[in-house]
Formats: C-alpha cells, sequence, structure tokens
C-alpha cells in the first residue's frame, strides 16, 4: 500500500500491478448458508395452564405466600433461611449453584444483595428444592403448590 498526501490512497499488489488494473476481479457475497432460518417468537397455540403459586408455612407459623409470582415466594423463602446456608449446601441446578456468588450470563437469575439466586424453575420444581433445603437444614417448612 502507498500513500502520497496529493494522491488517492493505492493498493498495488508484486510487481507494481495495481488492482484496479485486473480485469477479471470479482465481487464476493458471503454464501447463504442452508438449513439456518433466522427465529422467530412462537406464538402459543391452544390453552395454557393456569399459574401456579407456592405457600411456605415455618415451623413458628410464618406464612410465605406471594399471589402474583411463586419466584417471589421462592426468593422470600431463601432469604428468611439465610442465601449464605443455601449456598453452602451447593444445590446445583443445571451445573450452576442455587445460589451464586456470580452472575451467569447465560441463565435467568435474581440478584438478591450479594447473591445471585437462579429462578428458571417450574413451581414444581421450585418446591422439590425448598423441601430439600428444608430437610437437610431439618427446617420442618410445610411446602403447598397451589
Amino acid at each position: 500500500m502507498e500513500y502520497h498526501p496529493d494522491e488517492p490512497i493505492s493498493v498495488r499488489i508484486s510487481r507494481k500491478r495495481n488492482l484496479s488494473d485486473i480485469s477479471e476481479a470479482t465481487l464476493l457475497t458471503p454464501d447463504v448458508v442452508p438449513g439456518i432460518k433466522k427465529r422467530c417468537p412462537q406464538q402459543r397455540k391452544g390453552n395454557r395452564k393456569p399459574n401456579t403459586n407456592l405457600r411456605v408455612t415455618t415451623m413458628d407459623g410464618k406464612v410465605f405466600f406471594d399471589a402474583k409470582d411463586a419466584m417471589n415466594t421462592f426468593c422470600d423463602v431463601l432469604v428468611h433461611i439465610g442465601l449464605l446456608r443455601v449456598r453452602q449446601l451447593e444445590i446445583m441446578l443445571s451445573g450452576l449453584n442455587l445460589v451464586s456468588t456470580s452472575k451467569d450470563v447465560n441463565r435467568t437469575q435474581r440478584k438478591i444483595g450479594n447473591f445471585y439466586v437462579f429462578t428458571n424453575r417450574s413451581t414444581s420444581d421450585k418446591a422439590k428444592k425448598l423441601k430439600e433445603i428444608s430437610d437437610r437444614l431439618n427446617l420442618g417448612l410445610k411446602i403447598e403448590v397451589i
């Protein structure tokens, strides 16, 4: 490549041939890869099942229940138990600790304080994990899927 302030930039190949002199030059365009389609949002057909919720009652009678979202109830119970205690149990979901100190860009997590809680699970899975935590820590939680 040569640059002269008074002239346009020119690119030359060996033997001082100018690229603009090559008459066989063709414009290259990327090939379309077959079988790869642009993803568009899926539209659900038919009826959806109604949302389910969690109700958790502790041994001392405290009730955790959010009528709008089971995830809120799940997170509230984990905060009540103690996020550090739950993290130390090392409950793994899809290769990720249920309560983590770092954000995973490929997973749905809710930030609570300095921790991230893995929340992308069904209500029944959340209930099973709460049952497991309750059993391992001897908390005696009563967990209902409503």
